[in-house]
């Protein structure tokens, strides 16, 4: 019996201490224990910890601060927080804000340089993408009303198409990004949308309400602009950067192709867009 009595405080004194080891060795004790610094050593301490990565992520070690980051190649987006533990750095007041990364630039020189624009891509409505690539099956028939259209309007206002392409050619000369659309059309307000996300300038030219509504100017325009690109699509909206057609019916579909590309940006850089 006396030996028991003894042994319990031992054995508590044991417990508790082993109880404190555990505290300190899960992700938010960690974080607590760092929650007095500042800065990088909050991530530094947590990344001492063994912990399962949510899948895509892995840890790297920064070479010029010694410091680890978190990279995931699916996404894209490279940050100092450790993915798992998320919902236990809100604790920690001081933490760094997540940056995201240029993954392009990491993969060709292995340098971190943060992106000028830290908001999430704007993506395309998945559905105005089927639908759009739907009015594909019906060109030959919107091809061959726009040129009766044109043919019958632009006698009555004495315009050929010849006098507006002129216009046009002036018209991509003098923006780096052009844009004509169709005030009711949400192919048009979903890609000026896009355009917009881009956090560069753009000139929106708008022919009429749609195509139906057009006068003899506006459906010698819209032949005219089926003539500039790839696959001589009628549709709008029609998309030139640094003049040129950005390819297929140089529309919403094509912008949608880009955005996805990441290759809006650097076209507008290269034309010479202007940043909002």
């Amino acid at each position: 019996i006396m030996h028991t009595n003894m042994l319990r405080p031992l054995l508590m004194m044991a417990f508790l201490g082993s109880s404190c080891v555990a505290a300190f060795a899960t992700v938010p004790g960690t974080l607590r224990f760092a929650a007095g610094s500042r800065g990088r050593s909050t991530h530094r301490a947590a990344s001492f910890c063994m912990m399962a990565l949510p899948e895509g992520w892995q840890q790297v070690k920064d070479p010029s601060s010694g410091d680890f980051y978190y990279y995931n190649k699916k996404s894209g987006v490279t940050q100092w927080d450790a993915p798992a533990e998320s919902a236990a750095s809100k604790t920690v007041s001081n933490g760094p804000a997540k940056v995201k990364f240029d993954v392009k630039e990491f993969e060709r020189t292995g340098n971190l340089v943060p992106l000028e624009n830290q908001e999430e891509p704007r993506n395309a409505n998945p559905l105005l993408k089927i639908a759009s690539a739907g009015m594909g099956l019906i060109k030959p028939l919107f091809v061959a009303e726009a040129s009766l259209q044109a043919a019958a309007l632009g006698a009555i206002a004495k315009v050929t198409v010849d006098d507006v392409i002129a216009e046009i050619n002036q018209n991509k000369n003098e923006n780096p990004c052009l844009i004509y659309t169709y005030k009711l059309s949400p192919f048009s307000s979903e890609a000026l949308a896009l355009l917009e996300a881009s956090g560069y300038e753009y000139t929106n030219i708008e022919l009429g309400l749609e195509w139906f509504a057009l006068g003899g100017r506006g459906s010698q325009t819209r032949v005219a602009l089926a003539g500039m690109c790839e696959n001589g699509a009628s549709s709008l909206p029609k998309i030139f950067i640094g003049a040129k057609s950005i390819g297929g019916a140089s529309g919403f579909s094509a912008l949608t192709d880009l955005v996805e590309a990441d290759g809006l940006v650097p076209l507008m850089k290269a034309a010479g867009a202007f940043k909002k």
